[in-house]
């Protein structure tokens, strides 16, 4: 399944959309389990997405934390009849930056940078300089965003071959 880019100053919008597009995925997909890797993602994506897909009425279980509190795997369906969605953190196995990964296990990619304190400060701070922040750093940030995720892709399928992972 392909997922779109969004960038967009209401949070409350992206939050929806985020959930219709998990449900929908969920609900086509009885019976089957997805592996949705997020590098370091146990420090920040899976801290904002357990807690948003509980709010909107998923079943989120099999919660594993490593002795720093980092998610390593959690469970995610939408009822008896829905597909599962694995949250894993590949980072835990190459403790190193995505960059570094992709370097270790010489896959030719680089994810490029973008300042996240600077995006959370003003995420943090809200309102018109949220807004502000995406309209002017809209483009920056999709970019980034849809770079990471072929990068990850890459480097998750170099950790697959390198087990030998089918």
């Amino acid at each position: 399944k392909i997922a779109e880019t969004v960038c967009h100053h209401d949070v409350d919008m992206v939050e929806k959309m985020f959930v219709t597009f998990i449900k929908k995925y969920l609900s086509e997909t009885s019976g089957l389990t997805t592996y949705l890797f997020a590098w370091n993602g146990s420090r920040f994506d899976a801290k904002i997405i357990i807690p948003i897909l509980r709010r909107n009425g998923c079943y989120v279980a099999h919660i594993i934390n490593n002795g720093a509190n980092e998610l390593l795997s959690a469970a995610i369906r939408n009822g008896d009849d829905s597909g599962t969605i694995i949250l894993r953190d590949p980072c835990k196995l190459f403790p190193d930056t995505l960059d570094g990964a992709a370097t270790t296990l010489k896959v030719e990619a680089a994810k490029g940078e973008i300042d996240h304190n600077e995006m959370e400060v003003k995420y943090v701070a809200g309102g018109n300089e949220w807004r502000r922040y995406v309209a002017v750093k809209c483009s920056i940030v999709t970019e980034y965003v849809r770079n990471d995720v072929h990068v990850l892709a890459r480097v998750v399928d170099a950790i697959r071959e390198l087990y030998n992972i089918s």
